[in-house]
């Protein structure tokens, strides 16, 4: 059987949001050994979550639980009680990479900031996945897909192309904004990985869920540096190449 890219490597998930989960799940499908934290009593939200088979609630039979957390191990932990903070730093100094979501500077209030961690394992590498960044005027805000959509210039544009070009503000479909920033968290986890392998040493990663979805515009930050112009939503017309399902007006949809 082959050597799969990740075999070896230990990964720690204390996270809440599918950001987290889902950055990890792309490495546990990359052969990585992944512990996924769950919250005694309740477990994890996504347990709650549909969809469900027959739409009958089972917290064993999520398809985004399942999705989300296949080729993982489970664990029930509360590190903020005195027991459970012992077994979270025991694990955290056996595994390669910790990733989280908390709220900005929970882990720090927690005494489980990075530089707490990292004396107890030089070679950590740490990623702390959020809304708005650690730092900054909007670290604090509440967020949700629809507030970071507009806040990364997304939402200015969707629906590409519509006829209603007064429609309220949209937020980007299918959970991107969880996935996309997850994606990215695991992105710089591999290149983290990879410099440890050269100087020893771990490293810690921000990810911030507004940039990342910012990062995304980058056909209309071209155009705006080349010619001045802001992209807008077109109408039934664009200027784009077209990437969605389009019904056409002799019956057929394209793609």
């Amino acid at each position: 059987m082959a050597t799969k890219a990740l075999e070896g490597v230990r990964v720690l998930e204390y996270c809440t949001t599918n950001s987290g989960p889902y950055c990890t799940k792309l490495m546990a499908d990359l052969g990585a050994e992944v512990i996924h934290l769950e919250p005694p009593g309740t477990g994890d939200d996504a347990r709650r979550s549909p969809p469900f088979p027959r739409d009958v609630p089972h917290p064993e039979k999520s398809g985004l639980f399942l999705f989300l957390n296949s080729n993982k191990l489970g664990i029930t932990l509360d590190p903020q009680l005195p027991q459970g903070r012992k077994i979270f730093e025991q694990l955290v100094s056996d595994v390669d990479v910790l990733v989280e979501d908390c709220p900005p500077k929970q882990m720090e209030r927690m005494g489980l900031g990075y530089d707490d961690l990292r004396q107890l394992n030089p070679g950590l590498i740490m990623a702390s996945i959020t809304p708005f960044g650690r730092n900054g005027p909007y670290q604090d805000y509440g967020a949700h897909a629809l507030n970071i959509s507009q806040v990364s210039g997304q939402g200015y544009l969707l629906p590409l192309p519509s006829p209603h070009l007064e429609r309220a503000p949209t937020m980007v479909a299918g959970g991107c904004t969880d996935y996309d920033s997850g994606q990215t968290a695991a992105v710089a986890i591999l290149s983290a990985l990879y410099s440890r392998g050269t100087t020893g040493k771990g490293q810690f990663i921000e990810v911030s869920k507004q940039e990342t979805l910012l990062s995304y515009q980058k056909v209309e930050a071209v155009i705006f540096a080349n010619t001045g112009e802001t992209s807008s939503r077109k109408g039934p017309k664009t200027e784009h190449l077209i990437t969605m399902l389009f019904r056409c007006k002799d019956g057929h949809v394209i793609s």
